[in-house]
């Protein structure tokens, strides 16, 4: 493994742009004060229609990105190059970037995120050149809107495991750090045309391809609450069975190392686990019990969920399985009822008290350095 300060970067930084102008340069900025400088930053601007693409060529050509050997040499800032294209989604522009990568090992950042400080430091590095982990997951962080306060999003345990299985190992799949060449090797991308979980299977396609795998409490990342909420519709809420269907379909193709058959499982369970989780989004789309029934027999889901032991489903699910099982009209006023809610906590989040207190409580740390 090439050391930092060679003709090669050591982590390449992909960040999909897409109408972000408010908050891309804080993101770039965040890879930019990191204590290592060894990293090419690579922003994919995917068509957007705001000021994001004239602000992607400011922030290149403010990095000197054409002599980004030089930029190495002398451990200036990190470089940064743009890739533009037209509209196509953030997995096509992940896609773009792996593919003009040249770090060991490659990371994502969204533009409407950073990275803790002091993440990618000398130690990490090190870690990573000592150990030739094909991945590291590190420990995440979440803000609130107003990015005055933090909390913990996900917190990992230092630690090694094997890969070569699906780990049940939680983590942000943007707090990640994959090897380029296992990510090249396993022909390990992002379905481009899934927009919901595509993140979640790439991980764990990453999770099984990997030999070693490295575990860190150290903080890399840090998602940003920002205003507004996803509005899935009819056509991407489905992305939640089939990014899972196509992760089994990779392990058919490609998985011929490691425990196969408990990364099949592994998937299968993600996969039942999913289209639950569609019959309530479905329904919550204002769909009727009949369209629920006529939609989960196309799928074939119904007989499937009606039948699956309530043991076989993740934890969280189980009462929602009963309830389904038992009778799917009383599952139909349940996933109403839960959308409401869903409903009710947004318009009370507008209010800026309900928000304050919600905020003390779920974001404890006020300043996290």
């Amino acid at each position: 493994m090439k050391k930092a300060g060679g003709n090669m970067p050591f982590y390449s930084v992909i960040i999909p742009a897409y109408n972000c102008e408010k908050y891309l340069s804080d993101a770039v900025e965040s890879v930019r004060r990191q204590p290592i400088k060894d990293i090419e930053i690579i922003i994919v601007d995917d068509g957007s229609t705001d000021s994001t693409g004239q602000i992607c060529d400011r922030l290149a050509g403010a990095s000197g990105a054409v002599s980004d050997e030089k930029h190495r040499e002398t451990g200036q800032e990190p470089a940064v190059f743009v890739i533009h294209q037209d509209n196509r989604g953030a997995s096509a522009a992940r896609n773009a970037g792996i593919r003009r990568a040249s770090g060991e090992y490659v990371l994502f950042l969204d533009a409407d995120d950073v990275y803790a400080e002091d993440a990618l430091d000398e130690k990490l590095s090190e870690e990573c050149r000592r150990g030739r982990y094909d991945m590291i997951i590190c420990s995440s962080l979440t803000s609130n809107v107003d990015r005055d306060r933090y909390g913990i999003d996900i917190k990992m345990h230092d630690g090694v495991f094997a890969g070569g299985q699906a780990c049940p190992i939680s983590g942000h799949f943007a707090s990640c750090l994959y090897s380029r060449q296992m990510l090249l090797a396993h022909h390990i991308l992002f379905d481009e045309d899934i927009h919901l979980n595509e993140d979640e299977a790439f991980k764990m396609k990453a999770m099984y391809a990997a030999v070693r795998i490295r575990t860190r409490s150290k903080p890399l990342y840090i998602y940003n609450t920002t205003p507004g909420s996803v509005r899935y519709t009819d056509r991407h809420i489905y992305d939640f069975v089939e990014a899972w269907i196509r992760t089994y379909q990779w392990l058919e193709e490609y998985g011929s190392m490691g425990r196969l058959d408990q990364a099949k499982a592994f998937v299968r369970q993600k996969i039942v686990s999913r289209q639950l989780l569609y019959a309530k989004l479905y329904v919550q789309q204002g769909h009727n019990l009949r369209e629920l029934n006529r939609e989960l027999e196309r799928i074939g889901a119904l007989e499937t969920l009606r039948n699956l032991p309530v043991e076989y489903m993740i934890p969280s699910q189980r009462e929602e399985l009963v309830i389904f099982q038992n009778s799917l009209k009383k599952f139909v006023r349940y996933a109403k009822w839960e959308g409401r809610k869903i409903c009710m906590g947004r318009l009370l989040l507008k209010m800026k008290w309900v928000r304050r207190v919600r905020d003390q409580r779920k974001f404890p740390i006020e300043k996290y350095c």
